[in-house]
C-alpha cells in the first residue's frame, strides 16, 4: 500500500492544480483566436468599404444625366 499512499497527494495536487491551470490555458487560447478572428473580420470590413468607395468613384453621377 506504500504506493497509494505517495499517489494519492499527487493525484490531489494534479487535480487542484492541473485542471484550473487547464481551464485557464484554454480559456486564454479561446480569447487568442477570437480576437484573431475579430481582427480578420476587420481587415474584411475595411476591404469592403475600400471596394464600395472605388465603385462609388466609377459610377457614372446620375444627377448630371439628363431625364427623359
Amino acid at each position: 500500500m506504500g504506493a497509494w499512499e505517495l499517489l494519492v497527494p499527487f493525484l490531489f495536487l494534479l487535480l487542484y492544480v492541473g485542471i484550473p491551470a487547464t481551464l485557464i490555458y484554454v480559456a486564454v487560447r479561446g480569447y487568442k483566436n477570437l480576437m484573431e478572428q475579430f481582427e480578420q473580420i476587420r481587415v474584411d470590413i475595411q476591404g469592403i468599404r475600400e471596394q464600395l468607395e472605388q465603385i462609388e468613384r466609377e459610377k457614372p453621377d446620375s444627377d448630371s444625366t439628363p431625364e427623359e
